[in-house]
């Protein structure tokens, strides 16, 4: 599964030599670019620590923008951050905090036409989190670096579209207790496997609202307010 990542970037990279009109057919879509976004999510994963307490949740909550463009027939690089308030549960090391922080990151998207009706897409992606608080003296810190990669297809009518597959994440991550000492506990996702599901509304040509939702290893509902070039 390490090299999933590279395969939908080799695979869209390999259609960049294509002629004129193929590429206005199979790629139509990287002419609405560059776009900007307003992304609103909730997510929730199991994850286990190395300290032997196994399948914990873990949630956040975010609000975050994002922009994006096109680097090459089909392909779509975007810049994404956040703010984001996460919870633990069943953890000590952080009752009683609000755990609040930022995320970063970066995707590759790419979509492939394969009629005016129907396209197979693919996105991979690393966002880096952070978040903590701490009271008097005593101070919790999660950083977690996760990391996507989703592989499906969609369906389209003039103002909606239909799309889901199959998600992939890994997800690697410390959580730190600053008191009188300090202590270190590492973490990662305990499944790796998920679908999705989502659907979108185009209320004019170049304005999209898209939900989707997210089921199996990670649980997630996204809304996305999209506005194309």
């Amino acid at each position: 599964m390490r090299y999933s990542i590279i395969i939908p970037i080799i695979f869209f990279s390999g259609l960049a030599g294509t002629s004129h009109a193929a590429t206005d057919h199979l790629f139509a879509w990287a002419a609405d670019s560059p776009d900007f976004a307003m992304h609103i999510s909730g997510t929730e994963s199991d994850v286990d620590y190395d300290e032997g307490k196994n399948d914990s949740p873990l949630q956040w909550l975010e609000v975050g923008i994002s922009a994006a463009e096109h680097v090459l027939p089909g392909i779509k690089m975007r810049l994404h951050g956040s703010v984001l308030h996460a919870d633990q549960e069943d953890r000590s090391a952080s009752t009683g905090l609000d755990l609040s922080g930022y995320s970063i990151g970066l995707d590759v998207e790419g979509e492939l036409n394969l009629s005016n009706h129907i396209a197979i897409e693919a996105m991979t992606g690393l966002t880096f989190y952070s978040v903590s608080d701490e009271i008097d003296d005593y101070r919790a810190e999660l950083e977690w670096l996760h990391l996507v990669l989703k592989v499906g297809g969609s369906i389209r009518t003039d103002h909606f579209s239909f799309n889901g597959g199959y998600h992939f994440q890994k997800i690697k991550g410390e959580e730190e207790v600053k008191t009188g000492s300090r202590s270190e506990v590492d973490f990662e996702e305990s499944d790796t496997s998920s679908a999705y599901l989502g659907i979108t509304f185009r209320p004019e040509p170049t304005a999209y609202i898209t939900l989707t939702a997210y089921a199996g290893a990670m649980e997630k509902i996204e809304l996305i307010l999209q506005r194309k070039f």
